[in-house]
């Protein structure tokens, strides 16, 4: 199902999206329990249509209540507790609301530093999204600095090549 609510997003059939994105997230719910990872990115694939749909409120909710469920059951240095930042970020970002996308950049930064190698490419994607930001909000020199750490990473970490 969550792959038909997918494609339906992806062909812009929003109210199909979101009844199947719904019986998703219920079925993962009743099944896996509301603090289970796979409920947790259900819940986050139906506050990503929301905010495809501009239905800011709603996926506000939704995103704040991934984040404070993953932090609590599965810690705030997880995987997913990352994710859950940046996708708050990222929505606070796109919604112009600086000081709070700052917020959360830098808290997704933060647990970069303490679980990861300053190399990895996750560090340079959130470093780049972050100048980003810091761009929007007239800090040039910052934000220069911050996409310079992230381009030395990714010089020495290469996409890889396909096969072929």
């Amino acid at each position: 199902m969550n792959h038909l609510a997918d494609w339906y997003q992806s062909q812009g059939r929003y109210k199909e999206a979101e009844v199947f994105y719904k019986r998703v997230l219920a079925a993962s719910e009743k099944t896996l329990g509301a603090k289970h990872p796979v409920t947790l990115t259900n819940k986050t694939n139906l506050a990503k249509l929301y905010q495809v749909q501009r239905r800011n409120d709603e996926a506000e909710s939704l995103y704040q209540q991934v984040l404070a469920v993953s932090q609590k059951e599965l810690g705030p240095d997880h995987q997913y507790t990352l994710q859950s930042l940046n996708n708050l970020a990222d929505f606070y970002r796109l919604q112009n609301r600086y000081q709070e996308a700052e917020f959360y950049y830098q808290r997704a930064l933060g647990v970069l530093e303490r679980t990861t190698s300053a190399d990895r490419p996750e560090v340079a994607t959130v470093l780049e999204r972050y100048a980003a930001l810091l761009r929007k909000m007239e800090r040039t020199e910052e934000a220069e600095e911050l996409e310079t750490r992230a381009s030395t990473i990714r010089e020495k970490r290469p996409a890889a090549k396909p096969a072929g």
